[in-house]
């Protein structure tokens, strides 16, 4: 399948129905390569000109020095010509693509034939820079197609041929340079007009045996990065877009579900406190049972809420110093019941304060009811549960210590992503693997970061570092 034209040389990586070729590949390489030559072509012909000059006055004075300022006049007016018309076709902004291909084979081309008279008004194929030949086949090996180069070195072969022969038959007027050669007839002997050619032929034939395979497979081998780059950003948009509609669908799920579960609590809190007639114990036990599930599920889209607003950066809230110390004290004292239902010890290494941040409150207390309450689930009876606070000149770093169940390394990289429960609590604790996710947001939001250390039966280790006010 081809693919189709863009404007300019661009293309959408996620169009399915464009296949990338080398072509596509190119195309940047050559627009670049366009506007290096004029660059290129600008120092070539002002070197000439002080070549030119250095050997009319200091070398050779035989020379037909006003036919080889001419050359370089003419390398001059074409370069001109390529720039003006380089900077109108890329304002332009029509399909560059076709265009760019065409300005490297004119330029190539061009730049051959003024080599071409450079050398003959400068001693022919006996003027020792006619290697000069090679450099535009290696230009044409990089930036041309296989056939477009083995194409442009005919061409420069033909040339070369061209000026050994003609020169030798004098069809061309031979210019010797008598400063570098004063007793020798090089141009004159057949070997020599025939085999210099021959030679630069074979040298850039060589070349092209040996370059334009390598760029081939550099091609190709960028082609096939370039699309499975284009894939992989192809699916990574598809997860996006599957995540935001997972997120859009669980947060107009929530917003409708809010409602009726609250005023189903409030008939099921009357009829359990007996406004609407005496009910048998059972049936108090089970309403309790169905009010417990409903502040668990009220919990979760609480948390689903806060995780979506977190996430389009709507968390509100004013922004003041907060004393951690007093803050974690509070939140501990609001678990005392669960401390001493489960007669978990507590302790706390956080000092006296105050330890300042910059913070929303109401956050802080968020995040940090999420990790007492994660530490005091999974912690067993008569357990242990530590917090820590330490301080540095610019950093405020907590720890949230307990002698639980533990973490198994590989589930620890996913800890903080929203959904995700380990393998090890699923079917033992209940949760919605969204309070750790909130936890590390808050945290991120704040300027800080989260880690944790864990060993599955020994306990975990959470660590946080925030700035300080």
């Amino acid at each position: 399948m081809r693919a189709e034209k863009k404007q300019g040389f661009h293309f959408d990586p996620l169009d399915r129905s464009v296949e990338i070729t080398p072509a596509m590949m190119r195309a940047p390489s050559l627009h670049r390569a366009v506007r290096l030559f004029v660059r290129m072509r600008w120092l070539a012909a002002v070197a000439a000109l002080i070549g030119i000059e250095f050997c009319q006055h200091l070398i050779c004075e035989q020379f037909p020095y006003p036919w080889l300022y001419g050359v370089v006049g003419c390398m001059f007016l074409y370069n001109c010509v390529l720039y003006v018309f380089i900077v109108k076709m890329h304002r332009s902004k029509l399909d560059l693509s076709t265009v760019n291909r065409w300005l490297v084979r004119i330029q190539i081309n061009l730049d051959f034939l003024a080599l071409f008279f450079l050398f003959h008004f400068s001693g022919g194929v006996e003027n020792p820079f006619i290697i000069l030949f090679l450099l535009h086949a290696v230009f044409s090996c990089v930036l041309c197609t296989p056939s477009r180069a083995v194409i442009q070195i005919l061409v420069a072969s033909a040339l070369l041929f061209l000026l050994g022969i003609s020169e030798k038959l004098g069809f061309l007027a031979h210019y010797h340079p008598s400063c570098i050669l004063p007793n020798v007839e090089l141009a004159d002997d057949w070997l020599f007009a025939i085999g210099v050619p021959a030679m630069i032929s074979l040298i850039m034939a060589t070349l092209a045996v040996v370059i334009i395979p390598a760029i081939q497979g550099r091609m190709l081998k960028q082609s096939e990065v370039m699309a499975l780059s284009a894939e992989l950003t192809f699916k990574n948009d598809e997860l996006e877009r599957l995540a935001e509609s997972r997120r859009g669908l669980l947060t107009v799920a929530s917003h409708d579900l809010k409602a009726p579960i609250s005023a189903a609590q409030s008939y099921l809190m009357a009829l359990r406190d007996g406004y609407m007639g005496d009910i048998p114990e059972n049936q108090r036990d089970i309403i309790e049972k169905i009010l417990e599930r409903l502040r668990s599920l009220h919990v979760f889209i609480a948390d689903i809420l806060s995780l979506q607003a977190i996430d389009a950066g709507e968390m509100k809230g004013e922004m003041k110093p907060v004393d951690m110390v007093a803050l974690i004290e509070e939140v501990v004292e609001s678990y005392r019941g669960q401390f001493d239902s489960k007669k978990i010890e507590q302790q706390l290494e956080i000092g006296r304060g105050p330890l300042l941040v910059a913070a929303i409150p109401e956050r802080l207390v968020q995040m940090m009811n999420n990790l007492v309450s994660n530490a005091i689930k999974y912690t067993p009876k008569k357990g242990r549960i530590v917090i820590e606070a330490t301080e540095s000149e610019r950093l405020l770093t907590f720890a949230v210590k307990d002698n639980g169940i533990g973490i198994e390394a590989s589930d620890i990289p996913k800890l903080f992503d929203e959904f995700f429960r380990s393998s090890a609590v699923k079917t033992t604790y209940e949760g919605t693997g969204v309070g750790l996710a909130i936890v590390s947001r808050i945290i991120e939001f704040h300027g800080g970061r989260i880690w944790v250390q864990s060993e599955p039966g020994v306990g975990s280790e959470f660590f946080f570092e925030l700035p300080r006010a």
